[in-house]
């Protein structure tokens, strides 16, 4: 009985189910962890058959950090290995800014994911995953699914962004993420986030357009910046005239979508701008710190004085 006991806890959790489970190990994650998540996830039947098994073998001192794909048709002792052997790990950086398209074609380029594959998977998601791809160093290993790589993303934004939500309504959150969103691509600087965002709410308050050329850009760029043309990027008049619900010179109100994937001190400033009678802003070329105006007189003699068309 006791040897049959056994054989049952050390079996698949469920031999028919071959598809794959994203599963990470973090450095640092103990073998009670590391049994109890496998549990969790229904990739065991028994903590307490893969705990035994794994210190019986010795596996329990050399599991490996990585991103997994695991099944639950691997029985406890091929779980054992594959988190003995590990992954070549493959150590990815998203800056803030970045858009989802940009993060697929990295990710690619890295061998992490099939070209496309991130785009193609968000085309099943709503809303999109524009957004909440948080902006971090990441290791995957070759091959990793766009499943486990948009798991992994979005528990990072969960873990540091999720705190700053609490009490919110969905719509809220939303709006909060759009926002951010725009906050991270028009400012550089800590302070300038905080203003730019009192900019926004100030605009918004009075039903003025917000007239971010970032989300044109976004539009006219096919939601990519990195691999988008310089030339692209500079805007004409009649990008600006062109009929768009992301062209904030023609529409009040925020963009349908967040533009990229803001960092923590855009969601920061996205809750908490700071109080400004300011409605205009400019970059300066030298630096790319922001100069605010509340005037369009003000506004037009600081474009002026830095030559700014």
């Amino acid at each position: 009985m006791f040897l049959a006991g056994g054989f049952l806890l050390l079996a698949p959790a469920d031999s028919a189910r071959t598809e794959a489970v994203p599963f990470v190990v973090s450095r640092g994650d103990g073998l009670k962890e590391i049994a109890g998540r496998l549990k969790g996830e229904g990739l065991i039947k028994s903590k307490i058959g893969f705990t035994i098994y794994s210190l019986i073998t010795g596996a329990a001192t050399g599991f490996k950090p990585g991103t997994y794909s695991l099944a639950k048709s691997m029985g406890v002792s091929a779980l054992a290995r594959t988190l003995e052997a590990g992954i070549p790990a493959i150590t990815v950086t998203i800056k803030e800014g970045m858009t989802l398209v940009d993060i697929s074609r990295i990710m690619a380029d890295k061998g992490i994911t099939r070209p496309g594959e991130l785009e193609e998977y968000d085309r099943g998601q709503d809303p999109s995953l524009e957004g909440y791809l948080f902006p971090d160093t990441y290791t995957f290993s070759a091959g990793t699914s766009a499943a486990s790589v948009v798991a992994v993303m979005r528990k990072n934004f969960d873990r540091y962004v999720g705190p700053l939500l609490v009490g919110l309504t969905e719509a809220e959150i939303r709006k909060t993420v759009i926002l951010a969103s725009l906050v991270e691509k028009e400012a550089l600087y800590p302070h300038d986030r905080l203003l730019a965002a009192g900019v926004f709410v100030h605009r918004l308050a009075i039903g003025m357009p917000l007239q971010v050329d970032a989300a044109n850009i976004y539009v006219k760029c096919k939601g990519a910046y990195i691999t988008c043309p310089s030339e692209d990027r500079e805007l004409t008049k009649a990008d600006l005239a062109a009929e768009s619900p992301y062209n904030l010179y023609l529409h009040a109100g925020l963009p349908p979508g967040p533009i990229a994937n803001a960092g923590k001190d855009a969601f920061v400033s996205a809750l908490h701008p700071e109080r400004t009678r300011d409605l205009y802003y400019i970059s300066n070329p030298l630096n790319g710190k922001l100069i605010f105006a509340e005037t369009l007189e003000g506004h037009n003699k600081n474009r002026a004085k830095y030559h700014i068309n």
